[in-house]
């Protein structure tokens, strides 16, 4: 998944990347984890399908009138500081020796879903081959593989989904955000009649999670399900 090259440009950290402490060896050590965790979102307090305010047991009442693509959506943290400083090191400054932490963080806070209606497949948010090679990996690839081997469920190849480059939607309003990601998607005939649970790193407008999950129904997948390691724009209250 990453070349030689890219893994020894950011060598495993020795340092903790929030206190500083030198004994840590790794980038977030066990105490600063166990703060991360008070940023954890109470999945009772949101709309098990959209992922706004709501009763976490039954849909909101938007989407019982219209029903959003997603079977369940979950999101295991607020994307809140300093949790929303260490994805960005990890995603745009390609620090991938985060990943075990954030791996770790997801996995301790699952949907409750999983156990009643468990997916057939795991499917990584796909970036468009122009992102992937700017970025030099996927952030959610690692996030979806520990997924994956947690819950011994396969993980959807690479192939599985075509994205079409586009805009970043973090530098669109959010009124342009469905229209910028309508149609980016193509699902292979290889997701129909499987539940797929996608993974995601971020959650804001919902518009690319929805559009990816509208692709993969469209193509014949019998559910869909998203769950995303944090949710911007809901403060912790």
């Amino acid at each position: 998944m990453f070349s030689a090259s890219f893994r020894q440009r950011f060598a495993a950290a020795r340092n903790c990347l929030l206190c500083h402490d030198s004994r840590a060896g790794c980038a977030v050590c066990t105490a600063c984890l166990a703060d991360l965790r008070r940023l954890a979102r109470p999945a009772a307090q949101f709309c098990p399908q959209c992922g706004g305010r709501g009763n976490g047991s039954t849909p909101c009442g938007s989407c019982q009138k219209k029903p959003p693509p997603l079977a369940h959506l979950h999101a295991s943290f607020f994307y809140e500081p300093p949790l929303a400083g260490i994805l960005h090191q990890y995603k745009h400054l390609g620090k991938i020796d985060l990943a075990a932490a954030l791996c770790g963080m997801m996995l301790a806070c699952p949907p409750a879903h999983l156990a009643a209606s468990p997916p057939d497949a795991v499917l990584a948010m796909p970036l468009s081959r122009t992102r992937r090679i700017e970025r030099g990996f996927n952030q959610c690839d690692l996030l979806a593989e520990a997924v994956s081997r947690r819950f011994s469920l396969p993980l959807l190849p690479h192939g599985a989904v075509f994205r079409r480059p586009a805009p970043p939607q973090s530098t669109l309003p959010y009124t342009e955000r469905r229209k910028n990601v309508r149609g980016i998607f193509r699902a292979e005939p290889n997701v129909k009649n499987r539940k797929i649970l996608i993974i995601d790193d971020v959650f804001t407008s919902g518009s690319t999670i929805f559009e990816l999950a509208r692709t993969l129904r469209q193509a014949g997948a019998a559910e869909i399900s998203g769950w995303v390691l944090a949710q911007a724009g809901m403060q912790k209250s």
